[in-house]
């Protein structure tokens, strides 16, 4: 994407608006208000003679940040495509890291810069231009550090004895991947609406990445996005609760520490994987727990996902015997994985229960403990309380405001 800044600072409570025939851009700040062509870049003191104005986006005055105006022009490819337009369109904001290269400097560096495009100014057969500002933002995590869940599926041993080859890709293709398709969309946080009202399920859209190896997933979160804790418990959630209505369980630990995802190789290497991968084999229940080191490095996010229980302070069965046969049951952070609103509330119970009765007597005290946790979550009120799709692109039958998330 080839950039052109338009504007220098633009401080806090800066309006940005648009004339109708989208050539002339309006800048308000509390001391003047300019004017601007974008193609090519011109700037007026004057408005331009019968030229009305739309608001666009303003900046939020309650965030003492550096902003910029800028112009972005891309050519329709793998990672911005037509969708992602149609997107920007009908509400959405478009985001992207600034490369800077890999210097020491710049992974050493506590701030990134981001490019957020709400507009669309321009479009043709093959390309398009987008107006947006140049900002910058507290990294997350630094270089080779990140945040993965690995989840194992239980039972796994006794599927493949009782299943042949071609039916165990059978369930993957039609159970696994429909779960995972499911959380990948609603990772966004919306749902888009793509023309014909058909939804837009673009993966490059989506918020998760995951991997799978054999009974093993591997769920991460992309380093574009703004709340990549969040937004990975979530996916967490979603993934376990969806997955025990299509018959199967699953059990996980979320870790942080070293992390490296090369995808085209589904490899996936650093501590975070093998401290994610000691914790989930020490659990005797389907469930999620999280690492302390989440709670010490992101205390803010870990604080506001226990205020809103996607997050819960539990008495998870640990194993204290290579057979599960001895447990312990120590406070842990766990995934409430009865979270959300699904739709399918009144049969979590009755789905645990069936799978309860189906399992071998090695799987019994796992799914007993895992029933327990659903009914302590309905008991506390903590069970379909959040909403997997809180925003809504290309509803017909909504306006969209685009506000500019910063």
């Amino acid at each position: 994407m080839n950039m052109t800044i338009l504007t220098n600072y633009l401080p806090p409570g800066t309006s940005v608006a648009m004339s109708g025939d989208r050539r002339h851009i309006e800048v308000r700040t509390v001391d003047k208000t300019t004017y601007y062509s974008h193609s090519p870049l011109k700037e007026f003191r004057q408005i331009p003679k019968d030229t009305h104005f739309t608001p666009l986006f303003e900046i939020p005055r309650d965030v003492n940040e550096f902003f910029c105006l800028v112009k972005g022009e891309t050519h329709f490819n793998d990672s911005f495509s037509r969708k992602s337009l149609n997107l920007i369109k009908k509400g959405a904001t478009y985001s992207t890291i600034v490369d800077l290269g890999n210097s020491v400097e710049v992974q050493a560096a506590e701030f990134e810069m981001i490019y957020r495009f709400p507009v669309v100014l321009e479009e043709s057969d093959n390309h398009c231009l987008l107006l947006g500002v140049l900002t910058r933002r507290r990294k997350y995590f630094k270089r080779d550090e990140g945040v993965c869940a690995i989840l194992d599926l239980l039972g796994f041993s006794a599927i493949m004895e009782s299943m042949s080859l071609d039916d165990l890709e059978q369930k993957y293709t039609h159970t696994l991947m429909s779960a995972l398709a499911f959380m990948g969309i609603a990772s966004v946080g919306a749902i888009l609406i793509g023309d014909g009202s058909n939804l837009e399920v673009e993966e490059n859209l989506q918020h998760i990445s995951y991997g799978i190896l054999s009974d093993t997933v591997v769920l991460y979160p992309k380093p574009w996005i703004d709340n990549p804790i969040r937004t990975l418990c979530e996916a967490t959630a979603l993934l376990l609760d969806i997955s025990f209505e299509m018959d199967w369980a699953f059990r996980g630990a979320i870790d942080f520490g070293t992390f490296r995802a090369i995808s085209e190789h589904n490899l996936f290497i650093g501590s975070a994987v093998i401290n994610a991968h000691k914790a989930e084999l020490s659990q005797n229940w389907s469930g999620c727990i999280v690492s302390p080191k989440l709670s010490d490095a992101f205390s803010t996010e870990i604080d506001q996902m226990l205020d809103d229980h996607l997050l819960v302070e539990y008495a998870v069965p640990i194993k204290k015997s290579e057979d599960g046969t001895i447990v312990s049951h120590e406070k842990r952070l766990a995934v409430n994985w009865t979270y959300f609103i699904m739709g399918q509330e009144d049969r979590r119970r009755e789905k645990l229960g069936q799978l309860l009765a189906a399992a071998p007597e090695v799987g019994e005290h796992k799914l007993k403990e895992t029933l327990m946790f659903h009914d302590e979550m309905k008991r506390l009120g903590y069970s379909s309380v959040g909403h997997p799709f809180r925003e809504v692109y290309g509803d017909p039958t909504k306006t969209m405001n685009n506000k500019l998330k910063c």
